[in-house]
């Protein structure tokens, strides 16, 4: 029990070190996610600032006939009353103590 609680620790501080090393700081420089962070939210605030009710304009009413919204309607409902099965059953894994 002791060994696999041993082995469990390593494991994980192996796992901790390799995900320390996906971004590590190189002596060349700062690496491109750190030279282009933020850029998309910058990008976004300037945009927001510029016109701030940008979502509200050339907006339609989506326009859908009775016949095909009763359709639409009808087979989402048959969807959702549908009982889907697991593909695979779950496995369970039980550990005891010693």
């Amino acid at each position: 029990m002791r060994a696999l609680q041993l082995g469990i620790l390593a494991a994980a501080v192996a796992g901790m070190a390799t995900l320390i090393g996906c971004e590590s700081i190189t002596p060349m420089g700062p690496s491109l996610v750190d030279q282009h962070m933020g850029e998309a939210v910058q990008a976004n605030v300037a945009l927001q600032t510029e016109n701030p009710h940008a979502s509200y304009e050339n907006t339609e009413t989506p326009v859908i006939d009775s016949d095909t919204a009763a359709v639409v309607m009808d087979r989402y409902f048959e969807k959702q009353s549908q009982i889907d099965a697991p593909a695979q059953t779950p496995s369970i894994i039980q550990f005891t103590t010693d």
